[in-house]
């Protein structure tokens, strides 16, 4: 804007709250994107101390073995 030019009242106005609105979108904005960080890393630190399942081992008897012996 040149040195010269002068904003109306109601354009002074307008654009004063038009910055306002502005200026609080973007602290909203940050606010949830700060809050978005914090429950994905709260998520991937939960992952971290989940317990483990055990994994269980099952062998199955050889069945012609068994018959064998049970009829012998």
């Amino acid at each position: 804007m040149s040195l010269h030019a002068q904003l109306s009242p109601e354009a002074e106005t307008r654009l004063e709250a038009q910055r306002r609105n502005s200026v609080i979108t973007s602290i909203v904005i940050a606010l949830l994107v700060i809050a978005l960080v914090v429950l994905i890393l709260l998520f991937i630190l939960l992952l971290g101390h989940l317990p483990t399942r055990a994994t269980i081992a099952v062998i199955e008897p050889d069945l012609a073995r068994t018959q064998t012996a049970l009829a012998g």
